[in-house]
């Protein structure tokens, strides 16, 4: 799956775009340290990040660069852990939880290859999401 078909699908939820600003800033968070977890941010990349976060109505317009610039700064697997738990204790119980991983999974499988780092910061967010190692799996079989 694309990144543009899991737009179409989640382009409409009700439950993403009921989202309050503080959620929306979550999700954008979560999805930042996905693209930065490799410790590196082209320009076009980032323009690419921030077309992909336009493509949702909910999360359109929202400047990332707050979010791109914290986390190019969380390295390591327990600033990882802090920055994500900060980020999902915003989500969690709202039944966002698989949607929001699949969006992190999507952007971490984009190129096809699936980074170390990336890998950590997945794993990351699917426990502190609250889904099993099961369900995180099947989601990123079915976009990897």
């Amino acid at each position: 799956m694309s990144w543009d078909a899991l737009a179409d699908e989640l382009r409409n939820d009700p439950a993403l775009s009921g989202l309050d600003e503080a959620s929306t800033r979550a999700v954008i968070d979560l999805l930042a340290l996905v693209v930065h977890a490799d410790g590196k941010v082209g320009v076009l990349e980032q323009s690419e990040f921030e077309d992909q976060v336009d493509s949702l109505p909910w999360l359109a317009g929202k400047d990332v660069g707050p979010a791109l610039a914290r986390a190019k700064d969380t390295r390591g697997e327990t600033a990882v852990r802090t920055a994500v738990q900060q980020a999902t204790r915003r989500l969690n119980g709202l039944g966002v939880e698989d949607k929001v991983y699949r969006m992190a999974a999507q952007l971490a499988w984009a190129d096809l290859n699936l980074h170390r780092d990336e890998s950590t910061v997945l794993r990351c967010i699917a426990e502190s999401l609250g889904l099993s190692p099961q369900a995180a799996a099947a989601i990123d079989a079915a976009v990897g």
